[in-house]
């Protein structure tokens, strides 16, 4: 089975294609991961895509910073952040929020994550717009 890594040029590429996102990689320490990743809420629609792709790109470079920029990023789909190391997700004024009419039942999946952090960040699981489905995060 193969396997390949993404490239930063590849995930900044991807970014770029989703309208109204903003995907910024900003410095690297020398041994080859990189500083932060940062990210604007989309201006309409989900956010799914943008926060996935910062996702696998501190995945890709063995950890770093994953800065959401102030703003409401509503998901479709659970975030999947197994893999994730040496990682600190940062987002004072952003709000992780399911999106109404979902039924998944986790905003952010941390299984099998050693030393990540997650600071000023808001989760809203929307249950005025989801009916009873409970979501939560899991770090296992």
């Amino acid at each position: 089975m193969h396997t390949s890594k993404l490239r930063r040029r590849d995930v900044l590429a991807l970014a770029a294609a989703v309208s109204g996102t903003t995907l910024a990689v900003r410095g690297s320490a020398s041994n080859g991961r990189i500083g932060s990743v940062e990210v604007s809420a989309p201006e309409t629609g989900m956010a799914d895509s943008v926060l996935a792709r910062a996702i696998a790109e501190l995945i890709a470079r063995g950890g770093g910073d994953l800065v959401l920029r102030p703003g409401v990023y509503t998901l479709s789909a659970p975030l999947d952040g197994r893999g994730l190391s040496s990682s600190r997700l940062l987002g004072y004024g952003a709000v992780v929020r399911a999106g109404g009419g979902t039924s998944f039942e986790y905003l952010l999946s941390l299984s099998g994550t050693t030393g990540v952090t997650i600071e000023g960040i808001d989760f809203d699981c929307n249950r005025k717009h989801r009916g009873s489905a409970a979501v939560r995060l899991m770090a296992v």
